[in-house]
């Protein structure tokens, strides 16, 4: 069964490249743009990890995972200016496998999520 892989990202570039990364080492990717979208498919489907923006339409990212009671692993990928990564794991807790800036390098992108499937 292919891994499953959410990435939620604002920026419609940026999600697509995520999109089309993931897929080229065989994920079965879901995009969504928006943290509201986010949470439905996340009540209503398994996902084995999930890379996520911090600052999202309708719902940020922190209280995104804070509205589930199991998230999946989760990789945070955000430019967010005050990106403090003490603070962005006390608030979403262990479900937050890595962190990263944007602009990441996309083999670190891969390493995160293939971090988070094994966690």
């Amino acid at each position: 069964m292919p891994i499953r892989v959410l990435v939620v990202e604002d920026d419609a570039e940026v999600r697509t490249s995520l999109g089309e990364l993931l897929r080229t080492k065989g994920y079965n990717v879901r995009e969504v743009s928006d943290g509201l979208t986010a949470r439905e498919l996340l009540t209503e489907e398994l996902f084995d990890a999930v890379t996520l923006d911090l600052k999202l339409p309708g719902i940020d990212g922190d209280e995104l995972i804070a509205s589930l009671s199991e998230p999946p692993p989760v990789i945070v990928y955000s430019a967010f200016a005050v990106f403090d990564p003490g603070n962005v794991r006390g608030k979403l807790g262990a479900r937050i496998t890595r962190l990263l800036r944007k602009p990441a390098a996309p083999q670190d992108l891969l390493d995160a999520v293939a971090e988070a499937i094994a966690s």
